[in-house]
């Protein structure tokens, strides 16, 4: 079996590729914690891909005649400065065998980039799930126009030209969730043009295509058109949520898929479940980083590993990093959007991939009860006068290793993030005296609904624990 040798820094310096973490003009050291230290890219790793050779049989995967079962975390370059993903080599480093990308831009802004990058994947002995971006119906596509249609499918197959047969992919993923739709319908040229898009991977690459759906869902009828469109599709991926994901395979099952699943995103309840709850005035109410993780340990145990012989094939944790758009950009954080130090669900999910705890635990905050302000809950849907005076916040923290904390407590105001803006900006100025458990402040000028965040770091070892409370100013 050939070796691949892992990158060079040359190498990637020239191709304008080097990870965030390691790039002295960032302004950035992502790896100044412990918890990151000996992250060397240039170090080779195991060397299981030569030929990968990717095969689906008995609803099963296969690499190079061994049962595969994808231990992998969903990375973007949305938490990025320069173009490249600051938390792959976290990733790797806690135990993936494989990542998931939406988009040749989620490994690099340019193909040599995204080639040096595979090369890495490589050398690690980590694999891929390359998506290739399909347009959605309900943002307005129209699927009815050939020209447009055609147009699109010539561009994917351009972009699978550029890196078909590279050793590190392990699947394609032709679109996420296409079948968004209003009215459980999708035009099915959707499918079709995802099918043909799935026939030239076959031709060209061999390994398995796949598309990605929201769900599986009883009395539906997507999947069955899916299946009757999609002859190409071996792989089925689906985005499910807590709430969702539990009874996916037992939806699976009824609705006789016959291909397998893979979980291609999973975490807590989503900020669009109706049943999340919230404060009177409509602010969601978000669990600790806590209990976050004891969620992602319960999906992972019971509807990811627990189907690991019943047709899913493995998934992919959501998200490895933090979202940038959505109602609340903190809710699926992985690592915290100020100081990049790993939360709890990072180490829950290191202890899934690997069988072994991390060396050092994050700072708990069991409950979001465990946050007040003014000595109330969120459940108890807090209000204070603009510009008011003498309020208090208050968080119980613990170090399982009896480490120092330190708190860092922030203000923002609760809105929704539309793609591609920046994260919610802090209200400066509002808090007094010295930030430990409890922290005084007073209220933002501006009437308005705010949240208020606090980070009980474990500084030496890059660690945090996470909870918010939100509060209206009338």
């Amino acid at each position: 079996m050939k070796t691949i040798k892992a990158i060079t820094l040359t190498a990637m310096l020239a191709a304008g590729t080097l990870l965030v973490g390691c790039n002295d003009d960032s302004g950035i050291d992502y790896y100044k914690h412990p918890y990151w230290e000996n992250l060397d890219q240039n170090k080779p790793g195991d060397d299981p891909a030569g030929a990968t050779k990717v095969e689906v049989k008995d609803k099963k995967l296969y690499v190079n005649g061994e049962e595969f079962f994808i231990k992998g975390a969903a990375l973007n370059t949305l938490n990025s400065v320069d173009g490249t993903n600051p938390f792959l080599m976290t990733a790797i480093k806690a135990g993936v065998n494989c990542v998931r990308t939406y988009g040749s831009s989620d490994l690099g802004a340019t193909e040599e980039a995204v080639k040096a990058q595979l090369d890495l994947l490589t050398a690690k002995g980590v694999m891929v799930c390359f998506g290739i971006n399909i347009d959605h119906e309900a943002n307005g596509f129209d699927y009815n126009d050939a020209t447009k249609r055609s147009a699109q499918v010539m561009k994917a197959k351009a972009e699978i030209d550029k890196y078909k047969g590279h050793p590190a992919i392990l699947a394609w993923c032709v679109g996420n969730e296409c079948d968004q739709s209003d009215n459980n319908t999708v035009n099915a040229n959707v499918w079709k043009d995802i099918n043909e898009i799935a026939k030239y991977i076959k031709s060209v690459d061999g390994r398995p295509a796949a598309t990605c759906l929201t769900g599986i869902w009883d009395g539906v009828s997507i999947i069955d058109d899916v299946k009757a469109n999609c002859t190409y599709i071996d792989l089925l991926f689906v985005n499910n949520y807590e709430g969702a994901v539990e009874s996916l395979n037992r939806n699976w099952q009824n609705r006789n898929v016959g291909i397998p699943y893979v979980v291609s995103e999973f975490g807590i309840r989503g900020t669009w479940d109706g049943s999340v709850a919230k404060t009177t005035f409509g602010s969601l109410i978000e669990p600790s980083s806590a209990e976050k993780a004891e969620i992602y340990r319960k999906i992972y145990t019971n509807s990811i590993e627990g189907n690991a012989s019943n047709g899913c094939v493995g998934s992919f944790v959501f998200l490895w990093g933090w979202q940038t758009h959505g109602a609340v950009l903190s809710w699926y954080s992985m690592y915290d959007m100020y100081e990049k130090q790993a939360l709890p669900t990072t180490q829950v999910m290191q202890e899934l991939w690997t069988g072994k705890k991390p060396a050092n635990s994050a700072p708990v905050i069991a409950s979001v009860n465990d946050l007040t302000v003014d000595n109330q809950k969120a459940s108890q849907s807090i209000s204070m006068a603009k510009g008011s005076a003498g309020h208090t916040a208050n968080v119980k923290a613990t170090d399982p290793d009896g480490d120092p904390i330190t708190y860092d407590w922030k203000i923002i105001k609760d809105v929704v993030s539309p793609y591609g803006t920046p994260m919610s900006e802090v209200v400066s100025g509002l808090f007094s005296g010295s930030m430990g458990e409890t922290v005084s402040f007073k209220a933002p000028a501006e009437k308005g609904k705010y949240r208020i965040m606090v980070y009980a770091r474990d500084k030496a070892n890059g660690t945090t624990g996470h909870a918010v409370i939100p509060f209206e100013v009338k």
